[in-house]
């Protein structure tokens, strides 16, 4: 690796030192390069709360072998705004000696004021480790997010009040802002020089060099991944939240290039859920695509669209109001030509609560699969439930087959408890807790209570239910959990929930397993066909077991049964669609 740096006298050094308890002098070097180029006892970047790597942060993340990926997918990695995060880097894979990623917040919120915060906290956390120098990227900027006037202001305000509560001998003393772009880059140098010509930062002496940085033809070092284990793939997929507000929905977006603030739609609860049980009602395609489009049009924001007209997979990240409404049926473009949300987008639904640390750790994937399936297992007769039966006997045969067809390849071990007779909760129980197994298959009843969330789970008999905090005790909890739960009249009160109350309990259910760790719940909003509940298990099995991501999986399992009724609208996933059962082939 080259690096060009402008010379400095030493007088020049000597005049940068701050003078104890004086007004503190921070010395700027523009760099241009790339932040995985800069030798630096530590380089910066940010990130989101519960969002992927992206940009900066995604290529320090790709050299690392998506260690930081794998650490937030752990809680070991918040993103909360002002925290921050010390990953040491042990193998020279970049020029750095280490890392800190710092916590920006939920996206679509982060401003000015946050950025100088921001600013702060690394400036302490720098000078706590008696650096006199570091290195970052422009935090805050990019399309949808500060312009790169304010972003600069706002990092080096940060800077500049963190230096005046530390201790005048831990001031860091050089500051190296990066930039890869060249024509960002230039703009940067010239906003640099004209703050510090007009002393828009007062209180702080800034003087301002230089620099290119070039990096060599090979890595800086060459790291195997451990054995045995597939590096993780750190794909973006487009985020989107809405969240209830007092009147309607709060609409915010991030792609891999843009951030689009808080757009407020106006809604009546009358609309909505008529749409809803309009498309939980309809059996015919051409009522779906007459309600799905209705629901795109009357709560999404119109220049919303741009953000998921491209055909990639797309989340939503919803509350327990807005997890109410069959997104995945929702369907926009022109006519003869629709996309839908479940089908063409992927749809994945996510928690906000869902990123933050949990009890459970879910296994990696590896040489080996182990599947618990449990169907119909209630012993009270009005409980009983013959479809649930036939899809758990559909789900061990497809197993079965895999397990010999990649017998020496992939070890596969079916546990099956199918029918009440094989499924006493007591002996259920003592597998999940004390056995670990990659996935969990259910087919039967459900029920919620919102009262008590972690009460809430899979329906035994009429006096017994198996809830997501006694299943979960274990430290280790399935990868994948798929539950075509049904919340029946049987399980709540005497009467059939609405399509928003099924919903609802869904979101809720789902939340209650993910605050146990569970990574990928899939689930159904509605009593389901059990002809249709079959043939989706069917083709979503054999889709991710060849190794299909589950998104994709799904979303082929969807339009499998597109013409059989609303049944391919009601499974909603929770988790990331870019998960995967078993390794790809």
């Amino acid at each position: 690796m080259e690096q060009v740096v402008a010379s400095q006298t030493k007088e020049q050094k000597s005049n940068q030192q701050s003078e104890p308890g004086g007004k503190p002098k921070l010395h700027v070097v523009a760099t241009r390069g790339s932040i995985t180029d800069v030798k630096a006892p530590v380089v910066v970047v940010g990130g989101y709360k519960g969002i992927a790597p992206a940009s900066a942060l995604k290529a320090l993340d790709d050299a690392l072998l998506h260690w930081i990926t794998r650490a937030g997918d752990h809680g070991m990695i918040g993103g909360g705004l002002g925290e921050v995060f010390f990953v040491p880097v042990l193998h020279k894979e970049i020029a750095a000696r280490s890392i800190i990623v710092a916590g920006m917040g939920e996206y679509g919120k982060f401003n000015y004021n946050d950025l100088c915060y921001l600013g702060m906290n690394i400036c302490y956390a720098v000078s706590a480790l008696k650096l006199k120098s570091f290195a970052s990227v422009l935090i805050g900027s990019g399309a949808g997010n500060l312009e790169n006037e304010e972003a600069v202001k706002g990092l080096l305000s940060g800077f500049c009040d963190a230096l005046h509560h530390v201790d005048p001998k831990e001031r860091v003393e050089v500051f190296r802002l990066v930039e890869y772009d060249k024509d960002r880059y230039l703009e940067i140098v010239n906003i640099l020089k004209d703050v510090i010509d007009k002393e828009r930062i007062p209180n702080i002496d800034l003087t301002l060099t230089e620099e290119v940085v070039r990096a060599g033809k090979g890595k800086h070092a060459v790291v195997t991944p451990l054995a045995g284990r597939r590096p993780v793939v750190s794909s973006f997929v487009n985020r989107i939240t809405i969240e209830r507000g007092e009147e309607g929905y709060c609409f915010s977006a991030l792609t891999n290039s843009a951030v689009v603030p808080v757009r407020k739609v106006d809604v009546q609860p009358f609309f909505t859920a008529g749409i809803a049980t309009q498309l939980r009602k309809g059996e015919s395609e051409e009522s779906h695509e007459k309600f799905g489009l209705l629901l795109h049009k009357y709560i999404f924001p119109e220049d919303f669209e741009r953000m998921i007209d491209d055909g990639k997979s797309l989340t939503l990240v919803v509350d327990k109001d807005t997890a109410a409404l069959p997104w995945e049926m929702a369907c926009y473009g022109p006519k003869g030509h629709r996309t839908y949300f479940g089908t063409d987008l992927k749809l994945t639904r996510q928690f906000r609560t869902m990123l933050s640390g949990a009890p459970g750790i879910a296994p990696p994937i590896n040489k080996s699969l182990r599947v618990l399936v449990i169907a119909d297992p209630a012993t009270d007769g009005d409980l009983r439930l013959a479809g649930a039966l036939r899809e758990g006997e559909e789900v061990v045969k497809i197993l079965t087959e895999y397990q010999q067809r990649l017998q020496g390849q992939l070890d596969i071990e079916i546990v099956s408890c199918l029918g009440p007779e094989e499924c006493d909760p007591i002996k259920i129980l003592a597998l999940i807790l004390n056995e670990t197994f990659d996935i969990v298959h259910y087919s039967g009843h459900a029920t919620f209570d919102a009262d008590k969330p972690n009460n809430s789970g899979w329906v035994f008999s009429h006096e017994v239910t198996l809830s997501a905090r006694e299943i979960f005790r274990a430290r280790q909890v399935p990868r994948v959990v798929f539950a075509n739960a049904c919340f029946s009249a049987v399980t709540n009160g005497g009467q059939e929930p609405s399509v928003e109350q099924a919903n609802r309990k869904l979101a809720g259910l789902a939340e209650a397993f993910f605050e146990r760790g569970v990574q990928n719940y899939i689930g159904t909003g509605w009593a389901v066909d059990d002809a249709a509940a079959v043939q989706f298990a069917q083709v979503f099995y054999k889709q991710a077991m060849d190794g299909k991501l589950l998104g994709d999986s799904l979303a082929d399992a969807r339009r499998g049964i597109f013409s059989s009724g609303s049944t391919w609208g009601a499974y909603q996933h929770y988790g990331q669609s870019n998960a995967r059962i078993v390794e790809e082939s």
